[in-house]
C-alpha cells in the first residue's frame, strides 16, 4: 500500500532527460551563396539562438544588412 503520492499536477521530468537535451553542443555556420564558413563550435542551442539574434540586432542598429544566413548543425 505504499504508493508514492506526488503533490504536483505536472511533476517535473527526470533530471537525466532534462540535462541531455539542453547541453547538446552544436556548430554555427554562416552561409552566403555557395560558400559556408564555420562561425563557432561547441555552443549550446539556446546560446546559439542568443548569439545569432545579438548579431542581427547589432547589425540593425548599425544600419548594415546581413547578406547570408546562419545555420546551426551538429
Amino acid at each position: 500500500m505504499s504508493k508514492n503520492i506526488v503533490n504536483q499536477l505536472h511533476p517535473p521530468r527526470p533530471k537525466s532527460r532534462r540535462d541531455v537535451e539542453l547541453n547538446v553542443r552544436k556548430r554555427v555556420y554562416y552561409k552566403d551563396g555557395d560558400s559556408s564558413m564555420l562561425f563557432c563550435k561547441d555552443i549550446t542551442i539556446p546560446a546559439s539562438k542568443v548569439l545569432i539574434e545579438s548579431i542581427k540586432d547589432n547589425m540593425k542598429k548599425l544600419g548594415v544588412n546581413l547578406k547570408g544566413h546562419f545555420i546551426v548543425t551538429n
